[in-house]
């Protein structure tokens, strides 16, 4: 599913294509489509992660939208395999994504509903998959900028320092 960066294509192609890549045998079941997003959606639930949110969209009083912040997280998963899990490593890594406006294009909400799309394109069958979050014991808060800045430095002077 996230072998390379998402390259914009005919919506029904990118359906079956994630379709394919999500379930290899012949007959895919629900499941099967929303157990790879569910483990990397999964995965990227973390305090770095979320202090990388925080850093870059995040409102200066500490205002929080769980939602925001599962779409970010979507959008990581649409950077491709590699920047992927090179975020997931070291969150700092985000400041080395080209992004010109976090606010307008680090939200990938469509993605949590590509699997859905791709089942029900494959088999005609309608379909609502839940993505499940493993780890719902904190939510991000606004990072405090000394001690963020110095785990994030590379973000901070991107997004905060550089505004």
């Amino acid at each position: 599913m996230i072998k390379r960066g998402a390259k914009p294509k005919g919506m029904a192609k990118q359906r079956v294509k994630v379709c394919r890549s999500c379930c290899p045998r012949n007959q895919p079941t629900k499941s099967d489509h929303s157990e790879q997003l569910n483990a990397h959606m999964s995965s990227s639930y973390s305090r770095a992660i979320g202090e990388a949110f925080m850093v870059m969209l995040g409102d200066p009083d500490g205002h929080f939208s769980e939602d925001l912040f599962e779409y970010f997280r979507a959008w990581l998963i649409t950077r491709g395999r590699k920047v992927f899990e090179s975020i997931l490593a070291d969150a700092d890594n985000l400041a080395a994504v080209k992004v010109e406006d976090p606010v307008e294009e680090c939200s990938s909400e469509s993605l949590l509903y590509a699997p859905d799309h791709a089942y029900s394109e494959v088999t005609g069958e309608e379909s609502e998959l839940i993505i499940l979050d493993s780890q719902r014991d904190w939510v991000p808060a606004a990072p405090d900028n000394r001690t963020s800045g110095e785990r994030l430095s590379r973000l901070h002077a991107k997004y905060v320092n550089g505004k």
